[in-house]
């Protein structure tokens, strides 16, 4: 169980590695579609979470937009 407290290693832990746990879970289950919600301010990242999402989006576009798979930055 994930305890955190706020510090750079929670945000590879939650927003990459967690939300990549999803996304290999939806595929393993045959999940016809997977939505990533990410944020706008990936876009110049400065603060760790900002990272670990933009490293995560950078996967999901690197594996050539598989069917289902969409990110949206809010």
């Amino acid at each position: 169980m994930l305890v955190p407290t706020g510090g750079k290693q929670d945000s590879w832990d939650i927003d990459y590695q967690a939300t990549k746990n999803v996304l290999d879970a939806a595929r393993a289950a045959g999940a016809a579609h997977f939505v990533l919600l990410s944020a706008i301010c990936v876009q110049k990242p400065l603060l760790e979470f900002q990272k670990a999402k933009l490293k995560l989006e950078s996967e999901l576009a690197a594996a050539g937009g598989r069917a289902g798979v969409q990110g949206f930055r809010m």
